[in-house]
């Protein structure tokens, strides 16, 4: 790259090296003579703030090398001036500070992340109740597989079913939660365990599990070496709201099912009769 007029100045002045690369960083846009005073004034581009120092050394290079005879008047851009991070961090009393763990910083991402998912996803007039819920984890995204479909181990697998045979809600000696209970989405069913350390998940409701209700799971699904069977283990959990089917025809139908002498079924009518 070809130096401009002023970096060769800079450069023959032969400066300590960090003055040097300052004020190569300054480039002349505007050179105008003043036939009053006989001044030059000349402007200057500064990707950064000027200082009174900066002003003095580009002046006195421009006196080296045009003379001392000249007049110059040097016009530069303003600029905000950036804060001193080394001395702000010096300031701050370390001894004062809170070293937070790896896994409450992602509780409270999560926490976070959970408030704006509600925020964005409150619709006016809604009951809280119908709202889904996050009992553990994050919103879980995507479409629920069928029970039916899972007939090897899988990960990140995303199901819903209704809770049924609750088998074990205790807590250990270990201080972790053990749930054990079986779900199914009416295709087939599935046993789901999960070991809970409240420390970790502070805000963990331990009375959240409902016979009869349903919610989502997305997590693994593995081979039980304790019950021989495929188990799910899941990281998120939140409820869903699954309704039946509504009949809204206006003109209702029922379906007539009946057996004659023809059918390989018994029956005694005949298709006259009927």
């Amino acid at each position: 790259m070809v130096p401009t007029p002023w970096q060769r100045c800079v450069q023959e002045a032969q400066l300590p090296q960090e003055t040097a690369q300052r004020l190569n960083g300054l480039s002349i846009k505007k050179i105008t003579v003043s036939q009053a005073d006989h001044a030059w004034e000349i402007s200057f581009a500064n990707p950064f703030e000027v200082t009174e120092t900066d002003r003095r050394l580009a002046e006195e290079l421009l006196h080296n090398v045009f003379g001392k005879d000249l007049k110059f008047r040097l016009e530069f851009e303003k600029r905000e001036k950036i804060p001193d991070l080394k001395g702000m961090l010096q300031d701050i009393d370390h001894s004062a500070l809170e070293l937070i763990s790896v896994e409450a910083e992602d509780e409270i991402c999560n926490e976070r992340y959970r408030e704006k998912i509600q925020q964005a996803g409150r619709e006016p007039g809604e009951a809280k109740e119908n709202r889904p819920q996050i009992i553990l984890g994050k919103k879980i995204a995507g479409t629920p597989r069928p029970l039916c479909e899972l007939q090897e181990e899988s990960a990140n697998c995303v199901v819903q079913g209704r809770v049924f045979k609750i088998k074990d809600c205790r807590k250990l000696k270990a201080g972790t939660m053990l749930y054990d209970f079986d779900i199914t989405d009416n295709t087939n069913s599935i046993k789901v365990k999960m070991f809970i350390d409240p420390e970790r998940n502070r805000k963990f409701n331990p009375e959240w599990l409902s016979s009869g209700s349903w919610y989502r799971f997305k997590g693994n699904v593995k081979h039980d070496q304790y019950t021989q069977e495929l188990t799910l283990f899941p990281n998120d959990i939140m409820t869903v709201e699954v309704t039946g089917r509504i009949d809204d025809a206006l003109e209702k139908r029922v379906e007539l099912h009946m057996h004659t002498k023809l059918s390989a079924m018994d029956a005694v009518s005949t298709t006259e009769e009927l």
